[in-house]
Parts: structure tokens; sequence; C-alpha cells
């Protein structure tokens, strides 16, 4: 027995890890055919139901726009209840949201937030992020209290 059939048996069955994992398959047409819109159903089912993956996924979709329409503020959302859950990725992509003020309103402080969280879990790529906005060379505008912390 094949994994995706596994996971169709547990996701019959409510468990939204199970759903979350068959719709990845299905969305890149591992071990099963491609139906992006049945891989979404599944994802955001399990997002839904708790399942930070899912949560962080379904975020990165919007963002990107594959298998829906492009949603900025819809990305954050999703993506903002796994930066809670502790979820490296999303905190980073967050705090790059923030910055850039794409689906949220620009907010410097968040993005320092959200980089520093993500730094805190390991993430180099959030280091640099962070170092780069509190540098000024991240894109964006330098507020001096970023590179003096009593500052704030």
């Amino acid at each position: 027995m094949k994994a995706a059939d596994w996971y169709s048996r547990s996701a019959g069955q409510g468990y939204a890890v199970a759903r979350f994992n068959l719709g990845f398959m299905k969305l890149h047409g591992k071990e099963v055919p491609g139906d992006v819109p049945g891989a979404l159903e599944l994802i955001r089912e399990a997002a839904e139901g708790g399942t930070v993956e899912a949560q962080h996924c379904l975020g990165r979709l919007y963002l990107e726009g594959h298998g829906v329409d492009p949603d900025p503020s819809q990305a954050a959302i999703w993506l903002a209840r796994a930066a809670d859950a502790g979820h490296i990725d999303a905190q980073e992509s967050l705090g790059l949201l923030y910055e850039r003020g794409t689906g949220v309103p620009k907010d410097i402080d968040k993005a320092v937030f959200f980089y520093e969280s993500a730094r805190r879990g390991g993430s180099n790529s959030a280091l640099t992020r962070l170092t780069n906005l509190k540098l000024g060379t991240g894109g964006g505008m330098l507020d001096s209290s970023l590179l003096d912390p009593g500052a704030r």
C-alpha cells in the first residue's frame, strides 16, 4: 500500500495532518495525479483544523497565487496563524510582508519582531533580512531606532 492510500484512509477518518499530506501530494502530483482544486480543499481543511504546516502552505499558496487568485491579505492571515504557532518560515514570510506592506499595513516594528522570532528559531535568512533592515539595505527606509534597541 502506498503512502497516498494511507493518507487517504486517515484523511477520511478526519485526521488533519493526513489531509494536509494528501493535499500536498495532490498539489505536486506525487504518487497521485495532480489535482490542484482537490489539493486546496484538503490543505484548507487541514489549516482550519489547526495543522500548522498546512496554515503555512496555504499562506504561501495565496501569496504566490498557486491554484488561487493571489491574495496577500489572505496570505497574511494564514501565515500569522502559523507564525503564532512558532513556524519559523511563516515568521520570516510574515516579517517580509510587514516590511514591504504587502497584504498588511507596513510596520517595521512588526517586521523586526517576526524576523527576530525566526532568527531565534535558527533561520539564517531571517538574520540576514534583519541585519539588512537594521542597516537600511533591506529595501525600505532606515528607522534609526532599529540600530539602538534601547531607543524603543
